[in-house]
């Protein structure tokens, strides 16, 4: 961002300096080549600090969509109600922050192809998550049971697809 910042205060600066020369002689090659560099630097800087600006919020929406995705990855492990009740707690804030910022950034995209890729992505994890909850507390409690936990292979086949499904849904919206 430095650079950037340097380049409009450059810029600034020859438009200041073209203004100057040009109250001077109206018609002064110099001042006119002057007032054209700095048009440029102001256009080529501002241009530079919005990307700066646009990059920070990515990184801070792949940052939040990592806190998900690890987790997912413990999703696999919990095997009683108390964890099941922990890992609410702990995705929940995340996966809350995650899409508030997926839906801004998706609004401010001028890219529609993009701007609806990042809201379908969205929408897609919104309708998993409640399944993904429900699929572990059906696997508790299957596991729980005193009959030997019937079926519990496939409750366990379907919560890992329900967060397979869901982590893929979150690496579409990182990329």
């Amino acid at each position: 961002m430095p650079g950037a910042l340097r380049r409009v205060e450059g810029a600034a600066t020859l438009l200041q300096q073209a203004s100057d020369m040009l109250r001077a002689d109206p018609y002064s090659g110099p001042a006119r080549k002057k007032l054209i560099e700095g048009s440029r630097g102001i256009l080529q800087g501002t241009s530079a600090l919005l990307l700066c600006f646009d990059e920070s919020e990515v990184r801070k929406i792949v940052k939040e969509c990592k806190k998900v995705l690890d987790y997912l990855g413990v999703a696999e492990v919990i095997d009683t109600m108390e964890d099941l009740v922990q890992f609410l707690r702990d995705i929940s804030p995340a996966l809350s922050k995650a899409a508030r910022e997926v839906a801004a950034r998706a609004s401010e995209l001028t890219h529609p192809p993009h701007a609806e890729t990042l809201a379908r992505c969205l929408e897609s994890v919104k309708r998993l998550a409640p399944v993904l909850i429900c699929a572990m507390k059906i696997y508790i409690h299957i596991l729980a049971e005193a009959n030997g936990g019937k079926g519990i292979e496939d409750a366990a086949e379907n919560r890992n697809y329900l967060a397979q499904r869901m982590a893929d849904e979150i690496h579409e919206i990182i990329r």
